[in-house]
C-alpha cells in the first residue's frame, strides 16, 4: 500500500515546473520520470545542476532516440563527468523510454492512483514512494490524496 504525502513538500519549491495538464508529449513524460528516477535518494539542487548535460546525453529525452541507445552508450553516459554518474540510474532511463509506445495511454490506463504509484514503483524500480508520488502530480494526475 502507498504512502499517503503532505498536501504541500519541499518540491513544491523546486525550480522545475509542474505541467498542470499532463506534456503534450512523450517527449515531455519521458523527460519529467527521469527527473524523478535522478532525484530519488539525491538533492534536487545536485540533479538541477547535472539537468542540461543530462538532456543533452539522453538526446533531449527523445523516447526512440534513448531507447536505442546500447549497453556501450550507457557505459559512455556513466562515464561523462558532466552527469550524475549513477550507472543504475542512467540504465533505468534508457529502459523508461523502450518501455512504453505511448507514456499518455500508458499513464491513464490505471483504476486508482495507489494502484500507479505501486505499478511505477515496481515497473521502474529506481522511483520510490515519493518520487513515483511527484511524477504523477508534475503531469498533472491524480496523486493520492493527502492525510
Amino acid at each position: 500500500m502507498t504512502r499517503r504525502r503532505p498536501a504541500r513538500t519541499y518540491h513544491d519549491d523546486s525550480p522545475w515546473p509542474h505541467l498542470e495538464l499532463g506534456p503534450a508529449d512523450d517527449r515531455r513524460y519521458l523527460e519529467q520520470l527521469v527527473k524523478a528516477i535522478f532525484a530519488a535518494g539525491l538533492n534536487w539542487q545536485v540533479v538541477q545542476s547535472h539537468w542540461a548535460a543530462l538532456g543533452e546525453v539522453f538526446h533531449g529525452f527523445d523516447p526512440a532516440a534513448m531507447a536505442a541507445m546500447t549497453e556501450r552508450d550507457i557505459d559512455r553516459v556513466a562515464q561523462d563527468p558532466r552527469v550524475i554518474r549513477n550507472r543504475r540510474k542512467i540504465s533505468e532511463s534508457v529502459e523508461c523510454a523502450a518501455e512504453h509506445g505511448s507514456f499518455d495511454a500508458f499513464l491513464r490506463s490505471f483504476g486508482s492512483p495507489e494502484e500507479e504509484i505501486d505499478d511505477l514503483r515496481h515497473r521502474f524500480p529506481g522511483l520510490g514512494d515519493f518520487s513515483a508520488w511527484w511524477f504523477m502530480q508534475s503531469v498533472g494526475l491524480p496523486v493520492p490524496p493527502a492525510d
